[in-house]
């Protein structure tokens, strides 16, 4: 999983795809109670055995990406687009002066957060939470 630490020191001061990349995978990765990170997977929510429509509802409502959704869901980019790692004279043109190691390793750092959110295989999940978040804001 993605740390908010890591997330936030990679990418601070970040606008764009590279910001809403990272903010993708954290946001996928984790929860918005931050401290239940380390307990939290979607593969637990998928878990629906004995588990009623309203509790899944209910763990759905508690993620990161659900709050984040109900924020502004032009700020999440879907699983699927936000795999996409900028080469490495895209990131050197978005940050002219950065030194050709830091480069890389923002380049490094992005394949890092590219595979573990195709790790975590959300594009139902996605959907699913999107959907929710439309529903409630037509109840509210």
């Amino acid at each position: 999983m993605v740390s908010l630490s890591l997330a936030n020191s990679m990418h601070s001061g970040v606008s764009g795809e590279e910001y809403i990349y990272t903010t993708s995978t954290f946001l996928c990765s984790g929860t918005s109670g931050l401290g239940n990170l380390s307990s939290f997977s979607w593969d637990s929510i998928r878990q629906t055995m004995d588990v009623t429509d309203d509790e899944l509802t209910e763990k759905y409502q508690n993620t990161a990406l659900y709050a984040t959704l109900a924020f502004g869901p032009k700020y999440v980019l879907e699983p699927s687009r936000a795999l996409a790692i900028p080469s490495t004279t895209g990131i050197a043109s978005r940050w002219p002066g950065l030194p050709p190691d830091q480069v890389e390793a923002v380049e490094r750092d992005f394949a890092m957060e590219s595979r573990i959110l195709e790790g975590l295989k959300l594009e139902n999940d996605f959907k699913r939470v999107k959907e929710l978040v439309a529903q409630d804001a037509e109840r509210f």
